[in-house]
């Protein structure tokens, strides 16, 4: 026996504009720019190429962080303007110039088999001053070793060394805080981390619920405040059901998941449809359309 095509229509009021639901559009984070100067280097054997390895070493480690180096090109271009090594005034200037938000220089000393390696770590803000770490090692062979930690120390440095006090949600009115906190990687007591920032970002606006979502970080005595701003979906105010003949209106309600004065996702909206759907097929309508 032919199949009839019944049409099953829901209108959900609020939750969707009249020209479709609204796309979340993702923040453009934009972290700290650092310009990372080829480290210098004393000694009297031919050297020279380490100082470039060495800061190789430091730029790769804060691009995983999550930070973003200025034009390797731009910085060379301004260090071959100098007739002597880049001193403390010029790397501020040169950063400054470049636009980066801190810079980071070094120098490496060998004295016979004895390294001194030696990394600075300016904010350009002017809020802190200049942080310096040393560390030695002995032999060339352990020069790769120094690098990776220095490379690591001074990507702590350079993110504050600022532990998240407290994480603060707001503009949630449906959606629990602790349903958000959920999806995040960053931590309270945590340092804060650019690279978790950005996943944060991604695993909240994949929760299908906001329309907006922005993150931002403030300074306060016990360390970092990281809030989180959202903007909620609309909720449902009311749910239609028009063209059903074959299953009753309190049928279909049954089968959603979505109910009034809930948030409604295009995601749960898709999953709502294919249970009707589904609801329509036991019953023998293999044709009818949602």
């Amino acid at each position: 026996m032919a199949q009839r095509l019944i049409a099953l229509f829901l209108l959900v009021l609020s939750a969707v504009a009249a020209g479709g639901p609204a796309l979340a559009q993702e923040q453009e984070l934009v972290f700290k720019k650092v310009a990372i100067f080829p480290f210098a280097v004393i000694s009297k054997e031919s050297l020279g190429h380490l100082g470039e390895k060495i800061s190789q070493e430091i730029r790769e480690r804060l691009k995983a962080d999550g930070f973003t180096p200025v034009s390797q090109e731009d910085l060379n271009k301004e260090l071959s303007l100098l007739t002597e090594p880049v001193n403390d005034a010029q790397a501020q200037a040169i950063g400054r110039k470049l636009g980066a938000d801190m810079v980071i220089w070094g120098t490496l000393l060998k004295v016979g088999d004895l390294l001194s390696l030696e990394g600075h770590v300016l904010d350009l803000s002017g809020r802190k001053g200049a942080t310096i770490l040393k560390l030695q090692g002995t032999g060339l062979h352990s020069l790769s070793g120094l690098s990776r930690q220095m490379a690591q120390e001074l990507s702590l440095k350079a993110l504050g060394k600022e532990r998240v006090a407290s994480i603060v949600v707001k503009g949630n009115r449906r959606i629990e805080k602790d349903a958000i906190l959920g999806v995040m990687q960053t931590r309270e007591g945590e340092i804060l981390s650019p690279a978790h920032l950005r996943e944060d970002l991604k695993a909240i606006y994949k929760m299908g619920y906001f329309t907006d979502v922005r993150l931002d970080a403030s300074d306060a005595p016990e360390g970092r405040i990281l809030t989180v701003l959202v903007k909620e979906k609309p909720a449902i105010r009311e749910i239609m059901v028009e063209g059903n003949r074959k299953l009753k209106k309190d049928k279909i309600l049954e089968v959603m998941s979505l109910k009034p004065f809930s948030v409604a996702s295009e995601g749960a909206i898709k999953e709502d449809i294919n249970k009707v759907q589904q609801a329509y097929r036991e019953k023998g309508y293999y044709e009818a359309q949602i």
